[in-house]
């Protein structure tokens, strides 16, 4: 049935269209659709709806199917929503400036980093890419990072989040996809090969309703080039019978009927075959099915035909569709035909296994990717989770004063140095997200004290011959904190200050921070000391070292071991175990 039809059986069974939401919104304020729209606020009485739509004095006790095909005449005359009927909006966002720049040598190691942050929450790790500077945008982000083998089933749980930045990439993304020539179940396949379907209706919800659009928009602009295409030699396992492309098109009204008649397939397949946590309930009757898709076409007013929806049905329940069911943890999904090669880098499954494993097991997600981590302390909220504003780029100068705070205000924080970056989170990445970054790069060592247990960073003075002054910003460390939304706000500071349990690992980090790609300057005020410098040569013949350490070796605590990784640029060192 309709989106009218379900509202109206609704609202007779006494369901209560005036009760707020957690964000205090009534049921008109998110509901996208002008005949349900209308059919909602009739309902509310007149003190709680616009006193122009009630203009007729329609009865409420006597609201039903046909007062409101009349009523929706009214609604549609008057424009409630205020915009064209036939608008199709378009997509605009304006590209975020990165916190980092020069960062192409490193590429690699980021892409890493940020895909097992990915893995642990997307928005972090789209945004990581951005704001590095190895994309422009978040769009080209997902298409990367879906090259990196990242865990499907979390893509398409964030694709289908109400997040500012999905929408955007929700379209491209799909638009990237071979949506031409496909048909309803077709054109699932397509585009759950690539993705993991999400568990929650609303966020399904959203993925359906880009699908249709994107696909209605291909096939509409095809009809008016008048162009044909010509069907696409696939040798499927599952066998269809369905109508594709134009076929299809010729039959449907718009995308608001293709939308509906995919959700109700999807359901249709997880009724018969079961979805991730039920079993199967049993077949259902053509009949029935048609009868539940009653009133999808023009508003309520027409369905789609009997033929195109007979071909559906005997395709869904002929055969299980491993696409249209909910990935399992343990098992791998047979990828789709027709999705490029690119779209699909890996085996589908595989890496949520890993970061289930990895989960029970306590481990740090990122230590794979990290030349050394552990617990640290800072002399700084700043760096701790939460906003620093609401702006989307919210520029905070710690002054050198709010840096240094009293001994009893530290923040215990685990900090994983990889690559070039300083990453932060309020626990061991795997249990807790990683929530601020830092570029290490160009920076020197201000004070290293061993009886306190502590190291100040700062970035070191660079002045060009022909420059006599510097610019404002250039001696600060820059900073980066990740929001859930996708979006982050940059941080600057004079100075950072860090605390570490013992010595010994005070002295792994400054070796660490030395070599490459930090390398991390030591002034001559600090080169005094005999100790340090001896422990820096030996780390950095510890560097030299050929061969790669083998990786069944087991560490004592706070022993690091360092190797060689001949597949990265600046042969990066490694540091396996965590402190």
């Amino acid at each position: 049935m309709g989106r009218r039809a379900v509202v109206v059986r609704l609202i007779q069974a006494k369901a209560m269209p005036g009760l707020v939401n957690s964000r205090g919104l009534k049921a008109p304020d998110l509901c996208k659709d002008t005949v349900t729209y209308q059919a909602i606020i009739r309902n509310m009485g007149p003190e709680q709806a616009d006193p122009k739509l009630f203009t007729q004095g329609v009865s409420l006790e006597k609201t039903g199917l046909d007062t409101l095909a009349d009523e929706a005449a009214l609604v549609l005359s008057t424009n409630v929503v205020g915009l064209p009927q036939q608008c199709e909006p378009e997509l605009f966002f304006v590209n975020p400036r990165p916190v980092f720049s020069h960062t192409v040598a490193h590429r690699k190691a980021l892409l890493g980093l940020a895909a097992a942050v990915f893995n642990l929450q997307p928005s972090h790790g789209l945004a990581l890419v951005v704001l590095t500077g190895l994309e422009e945008g978040y769009t080209s982000a997902m298409k990367v990072l879906l090259k990196q083998n990242v865990s499907r089933t979390m893509a398409g749980s964030f694709l289908g989040e109400p997040l500012s930045v999905c929408p955007l990439i929700r379209f491209s993304f799909f638009d990237s996809l071979p949506m031409l020539n496909t048909g309803v179940i077709s054109c699932l396949r397509t585009i759950f090969s690539a993705l993991g379907i999400p568990e929650e209706l609303q966020k399904l919800d959203r993925i359906l309703w880009a699908v249709a659009s994107v696909w209605w928009r291909k096939h509409k602009a095809l009809k008016e080039a008048g162009r044909a295409v010509q069907p696409s030699r696939r040798v499927s396992k599952i066998p269809s019978t369905e109508l594709n492309g134009m076929e299809l098109f010729q039959y449907l009204s718009g995308q608001e009927a293709l939308y509906q008649l995919m959700l109700s397939t999807l359901l249709l397949h997880r009724r018969i075959w079961g979805g991730a946590n039920n079993m199967p309930t049993g077949p259902m009757d053509f009949e029935e099915w048609a009868e539940l898709n009653q009133g999808i076409e023009r508003q309520g007013e027409d369905n789609v035909p009997l033929h195109v929806q007979s071909k559906i049905y005997n395709d869904i329940v002929s055969l299980r569709v491993p696409e249209l069911c909910i990935w399992p943890a343990n098992e791998v999904v047979v990828l789709s035909e027709n999705i490029p090669e690119e779209a699909l880098p890996g085996p589908v499954g595989q890496i949520d296994m890993v970061l289930q494993k990895a989960y029970a097991a306590g481990e740090s997600a990122l230590q794979h990717r990290a030349i050394l981590e552990g617990w640290l302390w800072v002399y700084t909220s700043a760096l701790l989770p939460g906003s620093l504003g609401s702006s989307e780029c919210a520029h905070t100068f710690a002054q050198e004063e709010e840096v240094e705070v009293p001994d009893g205000s530290m923040h215990r924080i685990w900090g994983s140095l990889c690559s070039m970056c300083l990453v932060f989170s309020s626990q061991a990445p795997g249990t807790a997200v990683p929530h601020a970054i830092i570029d290490c790069r160009g920076l020197q060592f201000l004070e290293i004290s061993h009886q306190a247990k502590t190291l100040t960073l700062a970035v070191k003075p660079i002045i060009p011959e022909c420059l006599t002054t510097r610019r404002t910003g250039d001696e600060l460390l820059r900073a980066a904190k990740l929001l859930p939304d996708g979006r982050w706000e940059e941080l600057c500071m004079q100075k950072l200050k860090m605390s570490f349990e013992n010595a010994e690992v005070l002295d792994h980090w400054v070796q660490a921070l030395m070599q490459k790609p930090c390398e991390t300057a030591l002034p001559d005020h600090l080169q005094s000391g005999c100790v340090l410098r001896a422990r820096a040569d030996a780390v950095s013949s510890a560097f030299n070292v050929a061969e790669p350490a083998p990786d069944d070796i087991v560490l004592p605590r706070g022993e690091p071991i360092f190797s060689q990784d001949k597949d990265e640029e600046l042969h990066e060192a490694s540091f396996v175990g965590v402190l």
